[in-house]
């Protein structure tokens, strides 16, 4: 079983398209995972179609597959017109996953309707999945109605995990409990369908207190040789996307972050 290692175009905001696919392809990846954004950025929301066939173009020019589509933040599962789009754009793009967020919790609302909320969107992408073949996950994330993969399970119970999931950043459990990667992958089960890899430590600002800072996948507190051993008991089949740098952005930082990622991975089979 050998990794299927992917670059997201989100790293390198103000690179071209061509320029991000070109050194996606020179540092070594197989993949390349577009960013949507509205109004702007590689997928532009409102062009979703026409973004996402020559985002594909611009893939298949350097022999990268297109392993998935993520959203912006500021796009919500909730906003139905923005999934509409980000489904076409993966569409076009060729891609089997499109990456989306839960929106922030709101207090002055029921928290259950807001996650039943959430449910409802997923079920309507989910009967529509036989017409696109398109899994919709969700990022599990601070900040949002869906951090952990417990609230994942309680929103997706009974829906086509062919449809729906999770996108899993071990990073992003680092704030949830430290979840062992064990425990998440059982919880998960089929609902795993995307990993991103990047790694964080905690530095203590002196205006915002301890914030997470972008390291290394080698050097920060998530343990991925651990990671992916566990992702290789459970027979993970997925993309594994390298989705921040760890230094300004180059070719060469790009090839080394791959570089780290195939070392770690390899570390995991002994």
């Amino acid at each position: 079983m050998s990794a299927k290692l992917g670059f997201f175009s989100g790293a390198v905001p103000t690179w071209s398209p061509e320029e991000v696919a070109a050194a996606t392809a020179q540092a070594g990846f197989e993949g390349i995972e577009w960013e949507v954004r509205k109004g702007e950025g590689h997928i532009r929301l409102e062009s979703a179609v026409e973004d996402g066939a020559a985002r594909r173009r611009d893939g298949e020019s350097h022999g990268l597959r297109v392993c998935c589509v993520s959203a912006n933040h500021l796009v919500s599962v909730l906003d139905e017109q923005s999934v509409e789009w980000l489904v076409a754009a993966a569409g076009a793009c060729g891609a089997p996953v499109a990456r989306v967020f839960a929106p922030p919790f709101d207090d002055s609302r029921d928290v259950c309707e807001q996650l039943q909320a959430v449910r409802g969107a997923l079920m309507r992408h989910a009967a529509s999945f036989d017409e696109h073949g398109v899994a919709l996950v969700i990022e599990l994330s601070e900040e949002t109605l869906l951090p952990s993969p417990e609230l994942l399970l309680r929103t997706c119970e009974g829906i086509d995990s062919r449809a729906v999931g999770a996108l899993y950043d071990p990073a992003n459990m680092l704030v949830e409990g430290n979840l062992p990667p064990g425990y998440v992958t059982a919880l998960l089960g089929d609902y795993l369908r995307h990993v991103h890899i990047k790694n964080e430590v905690f530095v203590n600002d002196p205006d915002r207190g301890w914030v997470p800072t972008i390291v290394r996948a080698d050097e920060g507190l998530v343990n991925w040789r651990l990671v992916f051993e566990e992702l290789r008991r459970v027979r993970y089949d997925g993309w594994i996307v390298i989705d921040h740098l760890s230094g300004e952005p180059s070719v060469d930082r790009i090839v080394l972050e791959r570089e780290i990622a195939k070392e770690l991975w390899a570390g995991a089979l002994q």
